[in-house]
């Protein structure tokens, strides 16, 4: 896998991480969705946030273009039978069952860096069990809180 990198502030990590899956590089995905995910949405907000970025919707559609789709797992799933009762736990072990997903899968993983507060997105490379950052460094699973995993079928 190659690693992209993002321009600083720029909120496109989601587009750079399947850039990074697909081997093709973000500008062609940028062509293909027809935006850069630049446009502001929200001027009361300070960059990054006053951008759009991407919907996942969108990137489905590039993986879907090149044969390929991508499946939702999320990290520690709850359900509730009304927005009234208190969300109860789907797996007793979910750690175990999520990383079992990705022991021969690459994925878009959605979480946080330790070092940051903002959702991001970036590569998982099972092969070498890395993660590509779009902010341009390679690391480990553990280095981020994980929510969700988008693996590549």
């Amino acid at each position: 896998m190659k690693l992209f990198k993002m321009e600083s502030g720029k909120p496109q990590c989601l587009l750079y991480a399947a850039a990074m899956l697909l081997d093709v590089p973000p500008l062609r995905l940028i062509e293909e969705i027809g935006h850069d995910g630049l446009r502001s949405a929200w001027p009361q907000l300070n960059a990054p946030l006053c951008y759009t970025s991407h919907h996942i919707q969108e990137i489905i559609d590039c993986f879907v273009a090149r044969g390929f789709g991508l499946m939702n797992i999320e990290f520690d799933p709850h359900i509730a039978s009304c927005p009234e009762v208190q969300e109860v736990r789907v797996f007793k072990e979910h750690e175990a069952r999520f990383y079992h997903h990705l022991e021969d899968r690459n994925a878009i993983l959605i979480g946080q860096h330790k070092s940051g507060s903002l959702r991001h997105a970036f590569a998982w490379d099972h092969t070498t069990e890395t993660c590509y950052d779009p902010n341009g460094f390679m690391s480990k699973l553990e280095d981020y809180k994980i929510l969700e995993a988008w693996i590549m079928i």
